[in-house]
């Protein structure tokens, strides 16, 4: 384990992921970075009640408060309100996975509850905007690729449109269900144990899950055999 990670058992419960990362914060804390919904396993973390702790242990600090980002990669589109609530400085999204945007679209917010303003957040490339304020600075960086931040509302009003996002997400959720079953049913049947990342979402259909169950995972299994 690296100094300053908090490690969480995949069956800790909300107290024991609070429990974890606090019990690594110290007078040498000033910043954490924490996963709103984990990539390996989609464990949920409950990021509202850990950046409280964070902000109430920042205060006792005294001489520097601990600033906390919240990575929620996986979070838009699969919760209905990812940001509110946080008391975090600062919240990151992508939008190229679940909302279906363009490749590379992300989302920056800066909670109101975190106390920041976004003054000290400055763009990688320095171009012609580089001494404006937040956001301009961000905006002014000569030629760029705004495929992104353009089609990103549209994919969101065009799944609502279709489907609407909370039927596509008690889908998606169903789904992630039965790919559990699925797959974990086809590893026992190889005589395997297996750890995958798979993707629930509104275009996947639960059989191209048998599918991948009843023909990828023998072979997958093989293939670790050697």
């Amino acid at each position: 384990m690296d100094e300053g990670d908090a490690p969480v058992t995949i069956d800790a419960d909300e107290d024991g992921v609070v429990d974890a990362v606090t019990a690594q914060m110290s007078e040498r804390t000033s910043f954490i970075v924490l996963d709103q919904i984990t990539s390996a396993t989609a464990m949920l973390f409950t990021a509202q009640r850990i950046a409280a702790e964070a902000q109430r242990i920042a205060a006792e600090a005294h001489r520097r408060g601990i600033h906390i980002l919240v990575d929620g990669a996986h979070a838009p589109a699969q919760l209905a309100d990812p940001v509110g609530g946080l008391q975090s400085d600062w919240w990151v999204g992508n939008f190229h996975k679940f909302p279906c945007a363009p490749h590379g679209t992300a989302l920056l917010v800066i909670p109101p509850e975190g106390g920041q303003d976004g003054q000290d957040l400055w763009p990688l490339i320095d171009s012609c905007g580089f001494a404006d304020p937040f956001p301009e600075r961000f905006d002014e960086q000569d030629t760029q690729d705004l495929c992104g931040p353009i089609a990103a509302p549209e994919s969101l009003r065009d799944i609502e449109r279709l489907w609407g996002w909370d039927v596509v997400r008690r889908y998606m959720s169903d789904l992630a269900d039965y790919a559990e079953r699925r797959v974990s049913e086809a590893a026992s049947e190889v005589g395997g144990e297996l750890y995958l990342r798979l993707t629930a979402h509104a275009y996947v259909t639960a059989d191209a899950i048998d599918r991948f169950a009843e023909q990828s995972i023998p072979t997958i299994v093989g293939w670790l055999r050697g």
